[in-house]
């Protein structure tokens, strides 16, 4: 026997007139329990009116019963509609979804008419934009990062990390910074990083700054830099080292047995050493080299740095790394050729490096294994891979070469509003196993008093592709506005984080590691390096067309 069809709009008042009466019942009881007498004849109270003079237990009461009321209406016109209604149209189901969602409604407006002050609200997720002078701007710059899947295989998942940023401003008066950029490393995290102001240097003092990771220590060393007024005499302050952990002051540092008005600053082996600049004016004060023992709190005099009329008044030392008992120093002339030298610790010893023309680097290399990882030094976004060889000879002298292997390709960096022309630095920084942050800046052209510089800031690791391939897996990038206040450009000179240590293996680890085949750049790698590099070069020095 056929059922006969059922009315979707009758079941629907009648399931809200029902719920409606028993709400209104309980009105009336609660009213009587409070006092207020119910005549038989007297008006049904409306919702509204009848909610005014709740006690908090009569509230809680009705909202309870309002809520198991609401979930057995929808428990039991869910079960009809399944059971009985499953041919009907879809108009009648809205009309039905439309009834069920006027008695919540209704509910809705009981409970929150008769809310107290004390009790708490749920308030929508916004952004304030806070246009004060001592806020960064708003960052509107796009960010992207990998698939959790990719991000899962990256060390300390999730965790805050932090990398410190040494700065040089471009302003009359010579001035450094210190920032901390702090950011989530890992998982499916991608918060945008924040970038606060550390310290500040002015009067003139350009600063230098290395870490020694086993004594949490950062070490900081004022110089005269390049602004000093000749004949002027040095009132230059002494050096200090920083607690990395707690952020604070630890102790002075005694002056070097000679000044640098320019030099380099290297953390190697639990010790420092600094190097006067090729470029610094003449004459260079010996010894021109010296080391700093934090054991014995002094500074030793070192073998002198003997390259100073080799590569030519203005070349600079733009990089540096420590391996095998070897500290290497990347230097560039004043046309952006590049060439290597090496101090052998244990001998107190300068070499020549044998290294290829056209893959010079830039900064503090990392070393992971036997493999050296750094920023080309005219393409702050391009990741170089080097091998270090040390050969001895029959006299017992060593020959020592830097062979770049392979260009790390698939680096994925997040580009600024306004591309960079001028002043561009980069830098690399190691996060852990095959973990690196990667930091670029620059600035546009012709902008007076700047506001703002961006940082494109860019965590990746390191995997191996198609075919055995190294590459690089981007993790997260993104674009960071620095508000400089109207200073000058600033570059970046030094950075570290202080949650992983550099590894520097020692001279013996290098006799013991089974040799392994020489591996050199494929065509295609060293083509693009050759052009690169020359396009960089035309670039900064057009005459050099001529």
């Amino acid at each position: 026997m056929e059922k006969s069809p059922v009315n979707i709009s009758e079941i629907g008042k009648t399931q809200k007139f029902e719920l409606q009466t028993s709400i209104l019942e309980l009105l009336g009881l609660l009213s009587a329990n409070g006092g207020i007498p119910v005549q038989p004849d007297s008006p049904r109270p409306t919702m509204a009116s009848a909610a005014a003079d709740f006690t908090p237990a009569q509230y809680r009461a009705l909202t309870k019963l309002s809520e198991v009321l609401s979930a057995q209406l929808s428990a039991q016109l869910s079960a009809q509609l399944s059971a009985q209604l499953s041919a009907q149209l879809s108009a009648q189901q809205l009309q039905l979804a439309d009834s069920q969602k006027s008695i919540l409604e209704d509910l809705r407006l009981i409970r929150s008419s008769n809310a107290t002050p004390s009790q708490s609200t749920t308030t929508p997720n916004f952004t304030v934009v806070d246009d004060s002078p001592n806020r960064e701007p708003f960052n509107p710059h796009p960010s992207f990062s990998v698939e959790p899947e990719h991000a899962s295989m990256t060390i300390n998942q999730g965790e805050d990390r932090s990398v410190y940023l040494f700065v040089s401003f471009y302003d009359g008066e010579y001035t450094d910074s210190i920032y901390k950029v702090t950011f989530k490393h890992g998982g499916v995290s991608h918060e945008p990083p924040v970038v606060g102001l550390v310290a500040e240097y002015y009067d003139s003092f350009h600063i230098k700054g290395a870490r020694i990771f086993n004594r949490s220590k950062l070490y900081i060393i004022p110089q005269d830099g390049y602004n000093k007024t000749p004949g002027a005499k040095s009132c230059r302050p002494l050096g200090y080292s920083i607690d990395t952990k707690t952020g604070s002051y630890c102790s002075s540092l005694p002056p070097s047995i000679a000044s640098k008005p320019v030099g380099t600053l290297v953390s190697a082996y639990d010790k420092l050493y600094y190097v006067a600049s090729p470029a610094c004016s003449p004459p260079i004060k010996e010894p021109s080299f010296e080391r700093y023992d934090p054991d014995q709190d002094l500074w030793e005099r070192m073998t002198s740095f003997p390259f100073y009329h080799d590569y030519g008044s203005h070349t600079k030392i733009i990089g540096y790394a420590v391996c095998y008992g070897i500290i290497l120093f990347s230097l560039s002339d004043s046309y952006l050729n590049p060439y290597v030298v090496a101090f052998h610790e244990s001998r107190n010893q300068w070499n020549r490096v044998t290294s290829a023309s056209y893959a010079s680097f830039r900064g503090r290399a990392v070393v992971v294994g036997d493999t050296i990882y750094a920023l080309h030094a005219l393409m702050e976004e391009v990741i170089i891979a080097f091998s270090f060889r040390m050969d001895k000879g029959e006299d017992g002298g060593i020959a020592f070469s830097l062979n770049p292997q392979f260009i790390l390709r698939g680096l994925k960096i997040a580009r600024p509003p306004v591309p960079f022309r001028e002043l561009k630095t980069g830098y690399l920084v190691h996060l852990g196993n095959k973990d690196f942050f990667h930091v670029r800046t620059g600035s546009p052209d012709g902008e007076a008093c700047p506001m703002v510089q961006y940082l494109c800031i860019t965590t990746f690791q390191i995997i191996v592709g198609e075919g055995g391939r190294h590459m690089i897996k981007t993790i997260h990038s993104t674009v960071h506005p620095m508000d400089i206040k109207g200073r000058e450009w600033f570059s970046l000179e030094f950075c570290f984080t202080p949650e992983c240590g550099d590894y520097e293996p020692i001279e013996e680890e290098s006799v013991n590691q089974p040799k392994q085949e020489e591996t050199t750049l494929d065509e295609h790698d060293k083509q693009f390096l050759i052009h690169e590099g020359t396009h960089r070069k035309l670039l900064a020095y057009p005459w050099l067309r001529e």
